[in-house]
């Protein structure tokens, strides 16, 4: 990935990478600032049942954001947000509790997927406009 990157900067010094780091790998499953971009999305909350605890939450919002800048000056740690509406869906008010921890934390940023399930359900709309403003 950082040799991809080096090659994007020199045909285009301007351009601003951004990529959710994945797969989770361990034992360093938060690998995301060790990417020399500006974005790095790691994932802090998982998509599927059963939904990591919210205390597993909050540590690695921590993580990346504490450790943004740990290998890369330019670095934003960008925590991930797992949300599916499927058989794994979170409540309208769980996804509230992720923003909070978030903003608790520091973040300067939120990533997530999907957003066109995100639409389907006017809570989560709802939730998400109220944490975006």
């Amino acid at each position: 990935m950082n040799a991809v990157i080096a090659e994007g900067r020199r045909v285009n010094p301007a351009v601003k990478f951004t990529c959710h780091a994945y797969p989770y790998f361990k034992p360093n499953p938060l690998y995301g600032n060790k990417l020399n971009m500006e974005y790095p999305e790691q994932t802090v909350s998982w998509f599927f049942l059963p939904h990591w605890d919210l205390n597993k939450v909050r540590e690695y919002t921590k993580v990346v954001v504490k450790d943004e800048k740990k290998y890369y000056k330019d670095g934003v740690g960008i925590p991930f947000l797992g949300i599916y509406a499927d058989e794994n869906k979170k409540s309208a008010a769980r996804i509230a509790d992720e923003f909070k921890i978030l903003r608790e934390e520091g973040a300067e940023g939120v990533s997530v997927a999907s957003f066109g399930e995100i639409l389907k359900d006017p809570e989560m709309v709802r939730v998400f406009q109220e944490n975006l403003k």
